[in-house]
């Protein structure tokens, strides 16, 4: 069975285009990390490519490499900032695999013990978190940042993080200052 074409009018390229509003952690030439509007847990992002294709299914080759390092990055630097017991990693192809929005992207989870799981696989066969515990998840955008551009502007080299020492974590009331994070 073939997919469908790559609808250029789906939300994330219009997010994409900025023509809709995101809570951005990442960003590169090639890719985006934003938060989830309608979160499974506390912390869930969402790394899409910005070369449009439905799903990893049609993707060219080229951009799954660097999507995955980033969608790697965007896992430790969320497991760090949410102190979480574990991260799941999803990614669907096609609505009976569950997939929603028709443009390639990976969900980045933490997760605190079962919670996240239960979250995403209800009983009642929905995914996601009620209105109550979206809206208790919103603001936290600050918790989490990955924006390597916005690192250097503010200190001419990466001073935070892991590993090749990104700096990804603010202080939610200091937007775009560095909390000066350092876990090993």
């Amino acid at each position: 069975m073939t997919s469908a074409a790559y609808d250029s009018n789906n939300i994330f390229a219009k997010i994409l285009r900025g023509e809709i509003p995101a809570h951005k952690v990442y960003e590169d030439d090639h890719i985006l990390a934003f938060m989830d509007v309608m979160p499974q847990a506390e912390g869930h992002v969402l790394v899409v490519p910005k070369a449009g294709s439905r799903n990893i299914l049609d993707a060219d080759p080229a951009t799954l490499g660097p999507l995955i390092a980033i969608v790697q990055k965007v896992a430790i630097a969320a497991q760090d900032a949410f102190d979480a017991d574990g991260i799941m990693i999803m990614q669907f192809n096609e609505a009976p695999a569950g997939q929603s929005v028709f443009h390639l992207h990976f969900h980045v989870i933490p997760a605190q013990g079962r919670r996240a799981v239960e979250a995403a696989f209800r009983q009642d066969g929905r995914r996601g978190r009620s209105c109550r515990e979206r809206r208790e998840n919103q603001g936290i955008t600050g918790r989490l940042k990955l924006s390597e551009a916005e690192c250097v502007q503010s200190h001419g080299q990466h001073k935070y993080g892991r590993g090749n020492a990104d700096c990804w974590f603010l202080s939610a009331d200091k937007e775009g200052q560095c909390a000066g994070s350092n876990r090993s």
